[in-house]
């Protein structure tokens, strides 16, 4: 009987009579408030070191900001609401308005001040709009606390009181609802708040989330020509970047094209792309370039913000004459002068990445190409016309695959007529005494596009190491070339001279015409 005795005094549940509320704090900080606490109540002299019996006990939580109070006596907790009603609230409160001033670390003050007077300004009038709605109803298990001044209703002995946060009457659960002003300072990139110290707190967790490292996306772009004949008359679907080299006693092949699949005899026509890897791009640019196959017309990089356009040209600006005027004056000859406009002609592409937080990088995709010519029109020998071929795209890839776009394809058409002056004009017997050539030439435009994300300053310091190996790597090739040179020593016979036609042979200027499929 003893030894049940025993067991009994020590076999109690502890959170019998036990009550547990927890209290947001808006206003004030949690440890500070909860050190304030703890001094009001000792000075009651209400035990701190136990909440069983007369004792209370106050646990900060500030992960939450939030006061967790635990106590076995029914009705303190109506001083509780009291005490913390007086002590979490702000100097001047309601009548003083305080300035503020953010710096701005990784973006523009007035992109985010536009972003936050669109969150803050709609959820004032939410604010009062929820004040009319029904209450969302408690999860289950969990029992809201009274407003204060309200006891709540005394729990079952031996049953533990339901752990339930405990909101201010009144309060606003942490969304500001007082006047609230911001102003940019583009000098100093900086925003200047005007609000409460209660409304500053909510405005700056959003600018925290806001004001983040941008996201950055480094593109490497390779824009080629391929000359397609009989072997190569499919362009990229043909899967033309297929052979092998040797190099330092090893074979290394390449296939860059559709997936490597076998050849087709029907295309789609339009613009088409496939994904391969650098290395092997590489290869295949290097060795179509050395057999003349592939002409590089430009290599530039691209450093392009999340959702901002980066855009290139590569071209000039043609002028165009759009009006001639002739002016006179006493006693002096006219003198004609004219009106120039000048157009834009070249390769005009434009790049809109969205990066992803797998490093997946969405582009959308604009690329313009545009020549000048001239062509006869009614009376008029000469009018400007500008050959122009575009596309647009949008497709994904994966940080540090190489996209290969193509589908471009320009045919040309040379005539070349040469012939002895005047004899090579007669009629039917002119073709005795001259010679006509006539060519076609087709050619593919092909676009290569790397990007390599740039998430923080790591990735920044990387890129910016792979780009100067590169230029050192290209400066350590052109010392070898120059070495090689030297010691040739100028062997090598002179170059040879163009042919000059045979006497009474004149050629005659040829012309161009270009045709885009």
């Amino acid at each position: 009987q003893k030894i049940l005795d025993i067991i009994d005094l020590f076999d109690v549940d502890i959170f019998a009579d036990m009550r547990v509320r927890i209290y947001p704090i808006y206003n004030s900080d949690v440890n500070e408030l909860s050190k304030e606490m703890e001094r009001i109540f000792a000075s009651f002299e209400v035990s701190l070191k136990s909440a069983r019996g007369v004792g209370i006990t106050f646990t900060p939580l500030p992960r939450i900001n939030s006061l967790l109070v635990v106590s076995a006596i029914p009705g303190i907790f109506d001083k509780v609401e009291k005490w913390l009603k007086e002590l979490d609230r702000l100097p001047g409160e309601g009548t003083k308005l305080s300035v503020f001033v953010y710096y701005v670390q990784n973006g523009k003050a007035k992109d985010m001040a536009e972003v936050l007077k669109q969150v803050y300004v709609p959820a004032r009038a939410q604010t009062q709009a929820r004040t009319t709605t029904t209450p969302t109803p408690p999860q289950p298990g969990v029992s809201p606390a009274p407003a204060r001044g309200v006891r709540p209703a005394p729990t079952p002995a031996g049953q533990p009181e339901a752990l339930a946060p405990a909101p201010y009457a009144g309060e606003g659960g942490g969304v500001p609802e007082g006047e609230i002003n911001i102003v940019v300072d583009e000098t100093t990139n900086s925003l200047i708040i005007r609000a409460y110290q209660r409304d500053y707190r909510a405005i700056m967790e959003t600018i925290k989330k806001l004001d983040i490292y941008p996201k950055q996306v480094l593109i490497e772009v390779l824009l080629a020509e391929v000359t397609l004949n009989d072997q190569l008359k499919y362009g990229l679907e043909f899967s033309t970047f297929s052979d092998s080299f040797v190099r330092g006693g090893r074979t290394y092949s390449y296939t860059v094209g559709m997936g490597g699949t076998a050849v087709q005899t029907n295309f789609a026509s339009g613009l088409r792309y496939a994904v391969t890897s650098v290395d092997r791009l590489a290869a295949a640019i290097n060795m179509s370039a050395v057999e003349d196959r592939l002409k590089v017309i430009s290599s530039p990089h691209l450093l392009a913000s999340n959702n901002k356009e980066a855009r290139i040209q590569i071209g000039q600006s043609q002028p165009i004459l759009t009006n001639t005027y002739t002016t006179t004056a006493t006693g002096t000859p006219g003198v004609v002068e004219g009106t120039i406009e000048y157009k834009d002609i070249g390769i005009i592409l434009a790049v809109t990445p969205r990066i992803s937080d797998g490093k997946l990088v969405t582009l959308d995709i604009s690329i313009e190409s545009s020549s000048a010519g001239s062509t006869k029109l009614g009376n008029l020998d000469s009018v400007p016309f500008f050959p122009k071929k575009s596309a647009k795209t949008t497709l994904s890839i994966m940080e540090g695959q190489t996209i290969v776009i193509g589908g471009l394809i320009e045919e040309q058409k040379e005539n070349i007529n040469s012939g002895v002056p005047f004899l090579s004009r007669i009629p039917v017997l002119g073709a005795l005494f001259g010679y006509q050539q006539r060519t076609i030439n087709k050619t593919e435009t092909i676009l290569f596009l790397t990007p390599h994300v740039i998430s923080d300053m790591g990735d920044s310091n990387r890129v910016t190491e792979e780009f100067r190996n590169k230029l050192y790597s290209v400066q350590k090739e052109l010392e070898r070339k120059k070495k090689e040179d030297e010691e040739k020593g100028g062997k090598g016979g002179a170059k040879p001279q163009s042919a000059a036609p045979p006497a009474g042979i004149t050629q005659s200027r040829s012309s161009t015409e270009s045709i885009t499929p």
